[in-house]
């Protein structure tokens, strides 16, 4: 189920791969041998209409592309793209400005429109439960972690000094590890402890000081 949005996703980048191609660089541009339109009047502009149409359809079929291949994130946002443009372009063709023939995509493009609806809802409700299930596992682990006694501040620079200065546990083993630290590594880390708290009692020495 989750393969069904990617492959719907790539037959679209064909599609319009296809479609993109006849309306951009066929002679007619599929305006009178496809679509049955009489050229006879002003071809010109009829061309140039499905010329611009066809670099449309190129554009999105790089965009679902690079989602393919690249972002697989952003499929939905690819999948609602594609909708939209397929329903308003059957609103232009059935309601607002119609064609004076009936062109062969018409009955076409309304079963892509069920097809992409369908598709586009079981992505976004898959996507929903994954993010709920996220989202308990991080609130899962947010409550462990705090039951284990951690604190949530110590990110800062303030909670990192103070964790390092009161924690016995992380003095004892820094001090274990002083005996075998050589002096250059010992010199780093009074950078890093001046740096963490300007105002520590005292720098670190090597033993033999």
């Amino acid at each position: 189920m989750r393969r069904i949005p990617f492959l719907v996703l790539a037959v679209f980048a064909v599609i319009n791969t296809v479609r993109g191609c006849i309306h951009a660089f066929a002679p007619d541009g599929g305006a009178h041998s496809i679509a049955g339109l009489d050229l006879s009047g002003d071809a010109r502009t009829v061309l140039t209409l499905f010329s611009a149409l066809g670099f449309h359809q190129l554009v999105m079929a790089g965009f679902q592309v690079f989602v393919l291949v690249f972002r697989r994130d952003l499929v939905i946002v690819a999948l609602a793209l594609q909708t939209a443009a397929t329903a308003l372009g059957l609103i232009n063709l059935y309601f607002y400005r119609t064609f004076p023939v009936v062109v062969p995509g018409q009955a076409f493009n309304a079963a892509l429109l069920v097809v992409l609806a369908v598709t586009l809802g079981s992505a976004w409700t898959g996507c929903r439960a994954d993010g709920n299930r996220w989202l308990k596992r991080r609130r899962a682990w947010l409550s462990a972690q705090r039951s284990q006694g951690f604190a949530l501040d110590t990110c800062s620079k303030e909670g990192v000094s103070r964790w390092l200065w009161s924690s016995d546990a992380a003095c004892r083993a820094a001090a274990a590890s002083w005996n075998v630290m050589p002096w250059a590594s010992l010199k780093a880390m009074n950078s890093i402890v001046g740096l963490l708290d300007p105002t520590s009692p005292a720098q670190l020495s090597s033993p033999g000081e």
